[in-house]
């Protein structure tokens, strides 16, 4: 196994209402992967309880990452 380390940039910050909407495929967009020197790109979406999400895909370029909320149920 090689361990390479990643490139130096700039923290990202991006406020909430300033991210792109992408509404071809209903994300916002947080932080592209050019903005963190490819290392990863950021998006913010909400799934419906049961959603399959995203068909099974590789990205070449740069990494996902995900973070579980939990479901929160408004009665």
């Amino acid at each position: 196994m090689s361990v390479s380390a990643a490139r130096q940039h700039d923290p990202v910050v991006v406020r909430a209402g300033d991210a792109e909407y992408l509404p071809e495929i209903g994300h916002h967009l947080l932080a592209d992967a050019s903005a963190s020197n490819g290392a990863l790109s950021a998006h913010r979406i909400r799934l419906a309880r049961g959603a399959d999400g995203a068909v099974p895909h590789r990205h070449h370029h740069s990494s996902e990452l995900f973070r579980r909320q939990p479901c929160l149920v408004r009665r």
